[in-house]
Order: structure tokens, then C-alpha cells, then sequence
């Protein structure tokens, strides 16, 4: 099963610019402001894109194209595939970012200055065609207790 996601705005990682804040005596790192509003701005439309729907709890191949406003501040593509799975969690789109097995396609595909955005397909697997089944200690398990 394949779902798409669309998050309007310029694509943002969450390591750029963090900060370090006290919090009851210890220091914390948190991400910048900037990234924090894409977050939120990304975490709102992905609700209304998915209303409420039960979050994937079996292995996925991501597929995201980035799309950036300009060539200035390039982003590094590592950093961008971080920050969507995280969002995607946080969203309740995937039930853990530890369940994407592959990310199939993924890439800065080019620059849209009116359309800043990242596509993303989000396909569910099978046993036949993921090895997290084997792997991953939260599938063994099922497969244990069955």
C-alpha cells in the first residue's frame, strides 16, 4: 500500500543551528527556532492530511523529494531524511522511524522557488519484501509469540 504526504515550505533539517538551553539545572540541546516551525507548520498539515488514521506499525520504504526555494544554504540530504521521519512519527504517520527499512528514491530533486516542498510516498511491506521482519526485535517478537 502506498500513501503520499505533501509538506509545503522550505525543507529544513533539525541539526543546523541548535541551540543549548537550561532546564532545571541542565543543559539541553534543542533544535533551532527555524526548524521548530517547520516542524509545527509540517506536523499540521500532515493532520490534515491523514485525519485519523491508526499509525504504519509494519516495515516502510520512504521515498521523499525535496524541493528547495534556492541554492543558498543547501541543505545536507542525511539531515532532511532525519527531520521527515522524525515529523513522520510525531504525526502518527509511522508508529517508529526505526520501521523505514529503505529509503528508495530519496534526493534533493531540484529547486522551485514558488513551491518549496517535500513529496513523500510511503509504501508498507510485506514479509516477502522486507528483511525487518527477520531483523527488527519488534517484529521477531510477534513472530515469536504467534
Amino acid at each position: 500500500m502506498k500513501k503520499r504526504y505533501l509538506i509545503t515550505g522550505r525543507p529544513i533539517t533539525k541539526k543546523n543551528s541548535s541551540r543549548y538551553v537550561r532546564v532545571r539545572g541542565r543543559s539541553r540541546l534543542l533544535p533551532s527556532p527555524q526548524f521548530t516551525a517547520y516542524e509545527n507548520t509540517a506536523l499540521w498539515q500532515l493532520k490534515i492530511q491523514t485525519g485519523a488514521m491508526e499509525p504504519i506499525a509494519t516495515p516502510v520504504s520512504l521515498k521523499v523529494e525535496y524541493y528547495m526555494p534556492n541554492g543558498s544554504s543547501w541543505p545536507d540530504l542525511m539531515g532532511l531524511v532525519q527531520a521527515t521521519a522524525d515529523i513522520l512519527q510525531d504525526a502518527g504517520i509511522l508508529a517508529n522511524d526505526g520501521y523505514i527499512e529503505d529509503f528508495n528514491g530519496t534526493r534533493i530533486a531540484g529547486i522551485d522557488k514558488l513551491h518549496p516542498r517535500a513529496e513523500i510516498i510511503v509504501t508498507t511491506l510485506d514479509k516477502e519484501e522486507s528483511t525487518l521482519y527477520g531483523l527488527h526485535p519488534d517484529f521477531r517478537e510477534k513472530r515469536k509469540r504467534k
